[in-house]
């Protein structure tokens, strides 16, 4: 998310805002495409996460002594999921500055 802050201070000030296509400006959509990078990979560790606490919950009886995999497929779902929807809210307000800075 740092880097979604740089290309946004960096591109207003060098003048990237002028520079617009479909009317957004470049900043904008640079913006966007990191978020959407961001929002791609914790959504697929999310999902990961999930699929490896399905799985551990299928194997709960047959393997008794691995209390630390379950509570990393457990936390890790629902840490994934949470930074899921803090990029998506943090993305929210660049669509109220498309046409520049």
């Amino acid at each position: 998310m740092l880097s979604i802050y740089a290309v946004g201070e960096f591109g207003c000030v060098s003048g990237m805002d002028r520079f617009t296509y479909g009317g957004i400006s470049a900043v904008a959509w640079m913006i966007i495409i990191l978020s959407a990078m961001a929002l791609t990979i914790a959504v697929t560790a999310a999902l990961i996460g999930y699929r490896d606490k399905r799985w551990d919950s299928a194997q709960e009886s047959a393997r008794p002594e691995d209390e630390g995999g379950r509570f990393l497929s457990s936390f890790g779902f629902l840490l994934s999921s949470l930074f899921s929807l803090i990029i998506l809210f943090e993305t929210l307000p660049v669509f109220a500055y498309l046409g520049g800075c």
